[in-house]
């Protein structure tokens, strides 16, 4: 299973699909910029939308072989450059996770391979 994360200033998108491509589950939330909510509520923010996103599914962190999360604005703060301290409690629990700008995961169209 894997989990991509499309964050925004006003909604952050969530889903869960297996190798297939086939979607197993949806969420959406609030707005992912952790310059308007700072980086521990981003945490809580996303933590609590994996959670709920996993509970949708029947799965388990366990069961979710990478998660990539594109949020708003990560990396253009040089001393955030590394994953953030509020996040570490959110991708501690999956064996694998990217983190990047959306940018970066519109321009490379992370899903589709376009």
């Amino acid at each position: 299973m894997f989990i991509g994360v499309d964050g925004g200033g006003t909604k952050t998108e969530m889903v869960v699909l297996d190798s297939e491509g086939v979607i197993k589950a949806t969420h959406r939330t609030g707005g992912s910029s952790y310059l308007a909510l700072g980086l521990e509520a981003l945490g809580t923010l996303l933590a609590q939308g994996i959670e709920t996103l996993l509970g949708k599914a029947g799965l388990r962190a366990a069961d979710v072989e990478f998660a990539f999360f594109g949020l708003p604005a990560f990396g253009t703060v040089r001393t955030i450059d590394a994953q953030p301290p509020g996040l570490r409690h959110v991708t501690k629990s999956l064996r694998m996770a990217g983190l990047a700008n959306d940018d970066f995961a519109a321009d490379n169209g992370f899903f589709s391979g376009k």
